[in-house]
């Protein structure tokens, strides 16, 4: 026998852990805590078999979802990390089987072994892999079928008890060793890395100790095990040995990997933060610049992903395919409350492959909603972990200074070039909650994505290196503009709203988690009556769940069936219900107070502290001195507007937000909520102006700016003393809600008529110039919403909202009405350059003394812009020059469109003033309607510049061209360099360029019988010549269209200029590099490549020598190629960037011809 006669059967097991349990019985307890937290259920104990399967499921669950991720980033093509994926991969299946080995022993030990449940998925961490070999948690773990395997061989002895004895105390002694050494394990993993750093730091776990002690053990196992059990057995025990020993080798060699890994992820983070020292101070100001939203504050206030959701995207074929592409975009659309954010905010942080550039944008209605703020967001977060690419963002930086930030064009042309950049590597843009884009902006991003993937198509396919991931809500709006991408990205979308099944199986789940959480105490008939009731409401969504649930927990309900009947009975049906039964709490006595907290809320132009909505929720607005606020602390404001307000606020980093973006909507639609009424977005403006105004007029508020307003005194001082905006908003920011008071309430006061009385006498005491807080909201509050330079003029910075009883009140005061701006811009100027002109305004300023002919800086005056009739009639009937000529000896007839040409020449405008290049108002003609106007005004067709150009050469608008070749205009004419309109590729108005520009220009002039063979005077070149040579190709839209014309009207592909060149090798003689030793453009060596293509392909010799210098395309494309390798900014870059010309040309060394 192998038990000791009158003892009870326990396994070695058992008795290694009661020894010691009643050892370390604390250590035990928190063993047993941490798997209890991980179980999640008080009801299941972690040792029972419940709590073991679902230790080992969730385990499993885990393993299984970076399996997924490891193996898409594999054939996503992560070239530098493919070691580590892989291995990453086989030590996931790997730890599989541990997991499974471990739950099957026998308790208590599968208890214990339970616990590498918790610790194995961490080991894809490189910082884990590396401590796991250090404190030997690989080799015990990879020990486990040798450690099960001991004591069934022993029980199976024939031997008897005594000659059993001194192995099964070497096997007892071991099992304890190994259980002490595991339960350590787990607690250790499970604890923060600082607390780890520190233990570490004293070497407070002696794990070299501990491990070296193990294998003392099991070294004295396998001796006594040789004298005791069968041969048989014997062998059997030293197979599993050795095939435990083997899968620890496996194990360590594969935790090796990522342990290297982290050594190279280091020198990588040493590397980029070398780049970021070494940024120059006008490179660190530009990335100090780009920072013009908190993005990261809108990604953070999103809740965690649960385990097990969002599987309705993640696991969707679409999704999969587009994670395991090189490039694409894919569109995640769902109704509200589906967890678009949260999946959005998972990714992001733990759900896209490591080796990509992951960047993200949050839109958020009404404060993060436009697409300059995404592009900047984009480019930081670029530019902070690639620092070497912000040479993209310089020229733009230097050409726009401040002003780079607004402007969109500019923003996206340096975020293509960065992408374009060889060392760019995968990036992956996520862009979440489109919808809440504003909507034309929305249009220009779409508009923006589909130039570039058709461009880069045609340059021969999708970028290789960049994923846009959108969610929006499914809106007609959105989806459409993004829908147009279908032809590039046929699998571009997943709809969400038609993921019902999968959604609600999700939502099921959680709610049958939700159920056993919060109502375990209650009778399980009572649990299982409120499940089957709960899964029975149709159309749940996340978001009504969390509102029900927090419904279900503030109402006391019987435990019994009929008590669960009742509260369903009441239980919000929708979000929008849940929403009324919310406010339906509110008590009577907060109304007031509620609605104007939520108007305030919803009003705000950006997310307001806790402290500052509390000045709102105590400020009497209509006190025509209001007395300063008595304000408790934050903590105890936050408790208190919880209570009036439920769960529509949410607070996160101390700011103020609704919970979600249907909680505004439904306030601003509903009408179930009597006492909000009316509640719409002007009453929010009234609301936040009517707060606003009273507060800037509490008396001695603003005594502490005094020194600022003498700083003000004058025009110019602003800025001619130090004094910027920032400073100010410094100083405005020491008392709570100044800042955004003296900020914003002038926009809010648009519906300045409805305000109380005593409101509308604070809102006339702001607009006294004599008080010195009038002066310093004037320049500082319009100028952070509009970025001009006022000069001190007070009516300039009114004209720019423009606000009629403003104007009016500031013209009392005699203020600045002909004084001029940095640029000489007169208040007239820019009033009518504004995009909200106002005749009435026009009107009241000329009727006070405004002079209409004051001139800016080009010498021009308010009529030399482009402006609807009657407008210009109220400027000529006050005296304006309709033949003033500015400072280019252009009139306003040059400016305006056919309307405008109509009346100026009924008012006297004469057609034949000429600019000082010699040119007429047709030379700028845009359309049709204009062309015949001005000619039938008396200006010649044909009339030539001082260059020698006729309209037709400048033309570039389709019907402007139709109209010219119409009335007479002749193909055939030359220009002083002896050029016809057809080699004319190039205008000096880019403004005037009608899409598809150059291709539409070169058909209607063919069409009109142009000579595609016709030469130029001076050099011999023909209209193909002047195509491949000359200005960048980027500026020419659809010049491939251009060469397919002159190619099927005949042109002649190898015909030589006076240097006796043809096309094809002037097009090969084009710089590939810039002056400073840049690669161009992609995009532009990629036009290059599809004109050399076009041209090869319709008989252009690539062997034919230049009578210049004997040298022929082969041979200048070669040189190309070894100047681009040895180019010091460009060193190792190899001839790949010309993949479609060496396929062309038949080359494969392109160095070597």
């Amino acid at each position: 026998p192998s038990e000791e006669p009158g003892k009870s059967v326990k396994s070695l097991w058992q008795e290694a852990f009661d020894a010691l349990q009643a050892a370390e019985p604390e250590r035990i307890e928190k063993y047993k805590d941490r798997l209890a937290l991980v179980v999640g259920d008080d009801t299941i104990p972690p040792d029972s078999p419940e709590g073991l399967q679902i230790l080992s499921r969730k385990g499993l669950e885990q393993m299984e979802e970076k399996r997924k991720k490891f193996t898409v980033l594999i054939a996503g093509g992560a070239i530098s990390l493919t070691g580590f994926i892989t291995g990453t991969v086989e030590l996931i299946e790997l730890s599989k089987g541990l997991i499974n080995s471990a739950v099957e022993g026998v308790p208590p030990a599968n208890f214990v072994w339970a616990g590498i449940c918790l610790v194995l998925p961490l080991l894809t961490n490189p910082i884990a892999a590396k401590k796991a070999n250090e404190t030997g948690f690989t080799y015990v773990t990879s020990q486990i079928e040798f450690y099960l395997a001991l004591e069934s061989l022993i029980l199976s002895s024939t031997a008897g008890y005594a000659a059993q004895k001194p192995l099964r105390d070497s096997v007892l002694e071991l099992y304890r060793l190994v259980i002490d050494f595991q339960i350590q394990s787990v607690l250790y993993f499970s604890r923060p890395s600082v607390s780890n750093l520190a233990r570490d730091m004293v070497r407070y776990d002696d794990w070299e100790g501990m491990l070296s002690t193990i294998k003392e053990q099991e070294d004295e196992v396998i001796k006594r095990a040789d004298k005791i059990i069968s041969a048989g057995s014997y062998e059997k025990l030293h197979k599993v040995h050795q095939e435990s020993l083997r899968t620890t080798k496996t194990m360590q060699s594969l935790l090796k990997v990522a342990e290297e890994h982290l050594e190279v992820a280091k020198e990588n983070l040493q590397v980029m933060k070398s780049i970021q020292a070494s940024l120059t101070p006008d490179e660190e100001k530009c990335l100090r610049l780009l920072r013009v939203s908190d993005y990261k504050f809108y990604k953070d206030r999103i809740k965690e992903r649960v385990q097990g959701t969002c599987l309705w995207c993640l696991d969707n074929q679409k999704y999969q395919e587009w994670l395991g592409s090189a490039s694409g975009v894919l569109l995640v659309s769902a109704d509200p409350g589906c967890g678009k954010s949260v999946l959005a905010k998972y990714l992001v942080e733990e759900g896209l492959p490591e080796s990509a550039t992951v960047c993200y944008f949050f839109f958020k209605d009404a404060d993060q909603n436009t697409l300059k703020q995404a592009l900047c967001a984009l480019l930081h977060q670029l530019f902070q972990r690639m620092p070497h690419l912000i040479k993209h963002a310089m020229g733009a930086f230097r050409s726009n200074g401040d002003k780079l930030t607004e402007t969109t064009s500019a923003l996206w042309e340096i975020l293509i070039n960065s992408l374009s950049d060889p060392g760019a590597g995968p990036i992956i843009f996520v862009l979440d909650a489109l919808d809440e884009c504003q909507e034309q902006e929305m249009k220009s991003l779409a508009d923006m994505l589909e130039a570039w993937f058709r461009t880069s198509n045609r340059r021969g396919g999708a970028p290789s290196n960049l994923k846009f991931l959108l969610t929006a809500r499914p809106y007609e709006r959105v989806t459409g503009a993004i829908q147009q991408l279908e032809d590039y990205f046929p699998t571009i979308r997943i709809k969400g709203e038609n993921e019902w099944k999968c959604l609600g199986e999700e939502i099921n789940a959680v709610i049958h988690h939700r159920i056993d959480e919060l109502f375990k105490g209650k009778p399980p008939a009572v649990q299982e009556r409120l499940r089957k009731r709960m899964l029975a409401i149709p159309h749940r969504t996340y978001l009504w769940m969390h509102l029900v649930f927090d419904f279900l927990q503030s109402h006391l309900f019987k435990a019994t069936p009929k008590g669960v009947d009742e509260i369903i009975a009441i239980l919000p049906n929708t979000v929008h219900d849940a929403y009324a039964r919310i406010l339906d709490k509110c008590q009577p006595d907060a109304h007031v107070q509620v609605r104007k907290t939520l108007l305030s809320v919803v009003g705000a132009y950006r997310p307001l502290t806790v402290r500052e909505l509390q000045i709102i929720f105590e400020l009497n607005s209509h006190s025509e001195s209001p007395p300063e606020p008595d304000l408790e602390s934050d903590e105890e404001f936050k408790n208190r507007i919880r209570e009036y307000c439920g769960l529509f606020i949410s607070i996160h980093d101390n700011k103020v937000f609704l919970i979600h973006q249907t909680a505004k909507e439904f306030l601003l639609n509903s009408q179930a909520v009597s006492w909000l009424l009316p509640f719409d977005a002007v009453q929010a403006d009234i609301s936040m102006a009517e707060t606003c105004i009273a507060f800037l007029n509490i008396p001695g508020l603003n005594e502490d700016l005094d020194n600022f307003h003498r700083d003000f005194s004058g025009p110019g001082h602003m800025y001619s003393r130090g004094m910027s905006k920032f400073h100010i908003q410094e100083a405005l920011s020491q008392k709570p809600f100044r800042d955004y008071a003296t900020t914003f309430w002038h926009q809010h006061s648009r519906e300045i008529a409805e305000m109380h009385n005593s409101v509308r006498a604070g809102y006339q005491n702001l607009l006294d110039c004599s008080q010195p807080f009038t002066q310093i909201w004037l320049r500082y509050g319009l100028e952070v919403l509009h970025s001009h330079r006022f000069e001190g003029n007070s009516i300039v910075a009114a004209l720019l909202e423009p606000d009629e009883e403003i104007v009016s009140l500031l013209l009392g005061y005699g203020l600045g009405l002909n004084t001029k701006s940095l640029d000489g811009n007169t208040p007239l100027h820019y009033l009518v350059r504004g995009h909200r002109t106002s005749a009435r305004l026009i009107n009241l300023l000329l009727d006070r003394g405004a002079d209409p002919n004051s001139v800016d800086r080009d010498g021009r005056t308010p009529l030399h812009t482009e402006m609807s009739t009657d407008i210009c009639a109220l400027l000529v009937d006050a005296g304006s020059q309709v033949n003033q000529q500015d400072n280019f000896g252009q009139s306003p007839l040059f400016y305006h469109d056919s309307d405008g040409i109509k009346y100026l020449l009924s008012r006297g405008a004469d057609p034949s003033v000429v600019s000082t290049s010699g040119k007429t108002a047709l030379h700028y003609a845009a359309c049709d309607e204009e062309v015949r106007t001005l000619v039938d005004a008396g200006l010649k067709v044909d009339a030539t510049d001082g260059s020698g150009s006729t309209p037709l050469h400048t033309c570039l608008a389709n019907d402007a061209c139709a109209a010219l070749l119409e009335l007479g205009g002749s193909v055939h004419a030359r220009d002083k360099s002896g050029r016809t309109p057809l080699m004319r590729f190039e205008t000096d108005f880019p403004a005037l360029k009608t899409p598809p520009y150059y291709q539409n220009k070169a058909k209607e002039l063919l069409a009109a019988g142009a000579d595609p063979n016709a030469r130029c005077h001076l050099d011999s070149k023909t209209p193909l010549h002047y195509l491949c040579t000359g200005r960048s190709l980027l500026e020419f839209d659809d010049i491939e269209e251009c060469v397919k014309s002159l190619i099927s009207a005949g042109a002649h592909i190898d015909a030589k200029d006076g240097k006796g060149n043809t096309p094809l090798l002037l097009l090969m003689r084009r710089p590939w590099q810039t002056p400073d030793g840049q690669l161009l453009d992609k995009m532009e060596y990629g036009i290059q490549e599809e004109i050399a293509e076009l041209l090869v392909q319709a008989g252009a010799d690539i062997d034919l020598p230049s009578g210049e210098d004997g040298r022929t395309p082969r041979q200048l494309l070669s040189e190309a190629a070894r100047s681009c390798e040895t180019s010091p900014s460009h060193k190792g870059c190899v001839i790949v960037h010309f993949p479609v010309l060496r396929s062309i040309f038949g080359v494969e060394d392109l160095g070597d011809v």
